[in-house]
Order: structure tokens, then sequence, then C-alpha cells
């Protein structure tokens, strides 16, 4: 794959909008399994995920399900040196969802149980049960066709800018979205 190449079939050049997800019909598609993902300027870029994730998160038209994997780990119980990934402004890294010791490289945010509430104060156990992974329950609002946006922004080790991706607002009925996050600073 090159530089700027994307996972997903986009309707715009990667450079110019790397944050273009939507196909022809302007619905999302499936990504296949590249294992890699494209570096945008602010170091993330959402990508389609490549495993069926349908047995484990809620799904509506409502909310929208959300992955986020650095290959570096996510701190939340380290004081001043904390990561800090924020989904629309909520942080979900805390001393309990990412613990030093969990060496935690992916996060999933969604609406457990799609009762439009959220909980982000202690992980989902059956991730959290797992190496490496971990989730929080997290309305994000979705809409079909998308309505709004999601932002989400990384301040790696509580130092340094927010490294910052927008993406539509997809619901989760039909998509996941996945944001590999850089594992090094740019």
């Amino acid at each position: 794959m090159l530089p700027g190449e994307a996972c997903l079939e986009t309707t715009k050049d990667p450079f110019e909008d790397p944050l273009s997800v939507a196909g022809p019909d302007s619905e999302p598609h499936p990504a296949p399994d590249c294992g890699a993902a494209v570096l945008s300027a602010e170091g993330m870029t959402p990508t389609g995920t490549s495993f069926d994730t349908d047995l484990i998160l809620s799904r509506s038209e409502n909310h929208l399900d959300l992955i986020m994997v650095r290959y570096k780990e996510l701190w939340g119980d380290q004081g001043s040196e904390n990561d800090v990934l924020t989904v629309n402004g909520t942080n979900v890294i805390n001393a309990a969802t990412s613990p030093i010791s969990h060496t935690t490289n992916a996060m999933f945010a969604f609406d457990q149980g799609s009762d439009r509430q959220s909980d982000v104060s202690a992980p989902i156990p059956v991730f959290f049960g797992l190496p490496f992974l971990s989730a929080v329950d997290l309305f994000i609002p979705a809409a079909s066709p998308p309505t709004g946006t999601v932002q989400v922004a990384l301040t790696s080790r509580g130092s340094g800018p927010a490294r910052e991706v927008s993406f539509p607002n997809y619901p989760s009925s039909n998509n996941t979205v996945s944001v590999q996050l850089n594992d090094f600073e740019q």
C-alpha cells in the first residue's frame, strides 16, 4: 500500500480529504483486510474493521460503535503522564479503564444496551477480561444518513498538542468505525 492510500473506498483524494470514508453512494464501505492504516496530517485515520464485532457490540440506528487502536499502551493511572483520549470531549482513559498493568492497546466505545446512557468510570468486563482490550459504555449519537461528526482526540502521555480526527456519525446498525492511532509522536 502506498502512502495516502486508504483501506476504504473513498470518493476523494486522501491527501485532499484524508478522512473521507464514504463511497459514491454516500454509504460507508467495509475495509479489506489490508493490515495497515493511513496516516493523516493528525496521525489518525478512521478505517473499517476487518473482524465481526456483531456478537458483542450493541447495534442501533441511534448510536455509533467505535474502536480506537494504538500499539503503544494507553495509560490511565500515571497521573500527569496519563494519555487523554476523548470522544466528542469525553475522556475514555482513566485508572479503571486503562491501568498501566493492563497494557491497553484497543479501546472500544459504544452504547452498551442501546439505552442512550454513558458510563466511562469503569470498563465493560467482557472486554477488560481480555489482554490489551478495554471498553466503555459511551453513547455517541448517530444518524442515517449521517447528520453530524464525531471527534476523537489524543494527547499522548499528558503533553503535547492533541491530535484530532473527525468523521461522519454513521449508525452502528450497519457500521463500526475504527481509528488507528500512531504509536509515535510526529
